[in-house]
């Protein structure tokens, strides 16, 4: 901790877990990295003053709408001490410059809104889930105009951290999730037409694990006999 003014000065992010835990934490930088040759050649560009404080990210990949914008998620803090809030990121130029747009939760909401689970459809309308905790119900929300503008949360029957969504080929989307705040621990699934307006009944998957610490983000595909 007698370290913190020090990395401050040289452009770190510090995070002060405060005198008890008795020490700091840093983001050394994170960078995107960008070829326009099919991946011969990359140049390196750092990007972490264009993120929230102690940013994470959930998304594994970059997505790219119609219009040939880049987003993806993130969550993070203001500040040391703030709720947690959902961050959408856009870039219009090929990831030259990314613009921070707040989903959900943060400083003034009096909510805290953590990982961040989307779904895009071909009309550049998403979906997403928001994580609160373990034991609490999901959230849910919606952009219809490709991330720039985004719906109040809505809490949904779901109780579960990590929600997948994958969009089905008539339209309907499935979000596949483990049970692990008490037995019988396993997978569920459910379905909405509607962006997650209103829910199916809860499908059972498995049943049938004895251990939670482990049960993990499961993924449905569908394949092209419309099997799941």
């Amino acid at each position: 901790r007698s370290q913190i003014r020090r990395l401050q000065k040289e452009g770190y992010y510090v995070w002060d877990l405060g005198e008890k835990d008795g020490y700091c934490a840093v983001i050394n930088s994170m960078w995107m990295k960008r070829s326009t040759d099919g991946g011969k050649t990359w140049t390196e560009k750092s990007v972490t003053k264009q993120f929230p404080f102690f940013a994470h990210f959930v998304v594994r990949d970059l997505i790219l709408l119609k219009n040939n914008t880049l987003i993806n998620f993130c969550y993070g803090y203001h500040k040391p001490g703030d709720p947690c809030a959902a961050y959408v990121l856009r870039s219009r130029d090929k990831g030259e410059a990314w613009e921070l747009i707040r989903i959900a939760g943060g400083p003034g909401s009096g909510d805290s809104y953590n990982e961040t689970f989307p779904v895009v459809f071909p009309n550049g309308r998403i979906m997403a889930m928001l994580r609160v905790g373990l034991g609490q119900s999901a959230f849910v929300v919606r952009s219809l105009d490709g991330g720039k503008t985004w719906s109040q949360p809505e809490k949904t029957p779901i109780i579960s951290k990590h929600l997948n969504l994958t969009l089905l080929r008539k339209g309907d989307v499935v979000c596949t999730y483990p049970r692990r705040f008490a037995p019988p621990y396993g997978i569920r699934a459910r379905f909405t037409r509607n962006m997650g307006k209103t829910w199916s009944r809860e499908v059972i998957l498995r049943d049938d694990i004895t251990l939670n610490d482990g049960l993990y983000e499961p993924y449905t595909i569908e394949l092209g006999d419309k099997t799941l």
